[in-house]
């Protein structure tokens, strides 16, 4: 069983979260009223939990909307940030900056879009569904979490390339004195990383084709595949010339990184059964329900 480890911590963490709670806490409960498509919903509380297990809920609990992250959760994103920020392929990326640079960007993206993700289901409605506490999940948990996803990423974009993330992430990935196009290119780069980093070091699920619409998430794959569009969608919106320059070889260099770096965190498990299927025209079908 691989172990997480949050290493290089001199004792400060708990501060850190704790402070990181509180920040989020009263961002959250700042949201902008009124927004379309969103439910009414208590008031939010960010925590964090003691527990080993790699996960992150969306809860309603005592007249508040909760958004608890486990010790594990945060454990394998460190690990897979530590593992991404000293890969040599990462490295030559954003100009030899700091491994330690690095690891603080890839891993305030890979936290932005757990928090995001579960902000999404309160927000969204989510919670008041019966199947969203299935605990084997069927087509319909499956749609939330595709949404979830979908969602959390135009906020972590907007915080990364267009808000406050911006200035301290271009100084960390080393091209705080470069043109601001270049910049953009390593930001969306980053992005990639983290988000294909996070996924590929998740706990890979025994793939069964026939069982697909009886897990609770959609398979990893499938995930990346949303989570690519969604960003080529903001990317659009926001940064045009990110579409173009972004393109589907560079996207698949970047998570080939990604993959080789946090190998040892999924048993060297990779998505080419998922690949294929997804890709074939049954495969095609199953997207479309999602």
């Amino acid at each position: 069983m691989v172990r997480y480890q949050i290493t290089g911590d001199n004792g400060t963490l708990t501060a850190f979260l704790e402070g990181v709670c509180k920040k989020l806490t009263e961002a959250l409960n700042n949201e902008k009223q009124n927004v379309p498509g969103h439910v009414s919903h208590p008031p939010f509380q960010c925590v964090f939990s003691e527990s080993d297990e790699p996960q992150a809920k969306a809860m309603l609990m005592a007249g508040v909307s909760v958004i608890c992250i486990t010790k594990g959760m945060l454990g394998l994103a460190w690990t897979a940030c530590d593992l991404l920020s000293k890969s040599e392929h990462v490295i030559q990326r954003f100009n030899h900056a700091p491994s330690n640079q690095i690891h603080a960007a890839l891993f305030q993206t890979q936290l932005s879009f757990i928090l995001c993700h579960e902000y999404a289901h309160h927000v969204h409605g989510h919670l008041a569904h019966t199947s969203f506490g299935l605990e084997d999940g069927d087509i319909q948990t499956q749609v939330f979490e595709v949404d979830a996803d979908c969602y959390a990423i135009y906020f972590v974009l907007t915080f990364l390339m267009k808000g406050e993330g911006r200035a301290g992430a271009v100084e960390r990935l080393n091209c705080a004195n470069s043109n601001s196009g270049a910049q953009d290119e390593a930001l969306i780069a980053s992005f990639v990383l983290a988000t294909g980093g996070f996924l590929y070091a998740t706990p890979p699920v025994p793939w069964n084709p026939a069982r697909i619409f009886q897990q609770r998430y959609p398979p990893l794959a499938a995930r990346m595949n949303w989570i690519t569009h969604s960003a080529i969608d903001w990317c659009d919106q926001n940064k045009p010339h990110l579409k173009e320059w972004m393109t589907l070889d560079k996207w698949r260099v970047l998570m080939l990184f990604a993959a080789i770096a946090v190998s040892e965190l999924n048993g060297g498990v990779h998505w080419g059964e998922q690949t294929s299927f997804l890709t074939s025209e049954k495969g095609v079908s199953t997207l479309e329900r999602l």
